[in-house]
């Protein structure tokens, strides 16, 4: 179900939108993408995007690695969340801001027949954007451990 962008706005105006972030690793340094919408527009950035009803993150993942890159992938982990409060975005500029929370996950891909959609201008391999501040579920993962012991 699409949701008709006045009313999309309505509820970036209120809820956090839940989506998934997805770095591509290969040969140690990951595919970002030239973003052409707000939020991030201009910045090289992993790519992603919005969790549809009835899909899994996973299911997400594979989409949007498919429509944003064109790109196949595979050994998809999660590794943790990032999550960010914009002052806009390519919906709408005067409601204050739209709030993000993303699933981070990892998966490996072949580069060879990368095709961008409209959303990036150009894709490079390099190191992790400096503010894309993943929190690693390994930590939650290691305190349970821990208290397994006990």
């Amino acid at each position: 179900m699409i949701i008709p962008e006045s009313k999309y706005r309505q509820i970036i105006a209120c809820l956090p939108i839940l989506c998934v972030d997805i770095v591509i690793e290969v040969n140690g340094l990951y595919l970002l993408v030239k973003r052409n919408n707000a939020p991030k527009k201009g910045r090289w950035w992993v790519p992603g995007g919005r969790i549809h009803k009835g899909e899994s993150a996973v299911s997400a993942v594979k989409r949007k690695a498919m429509e944003e890159t064109g790109l196949s992938i595979h050994h998809v982990k999660p590794l943790g969340y990032y999550e960010g409060v914009f002052r806009n975005s390519s919906f709408d500029k005067t409601h204050g801001g739209y709030h993000a929370i993303s699933i981070v996950f990892a998966c490996k891909a072949s580069l060879k027949g990368i095709s961008l959609d409209d959303q990036s201008s150009g894709w490079k391999l390099d190191s992790l954007p400096g503010d894309f501040k993943i929190r690693y579920f390994i930590e939650g993962k290691q305190i349970c451990q821990r208290s397994k012991k006990r």
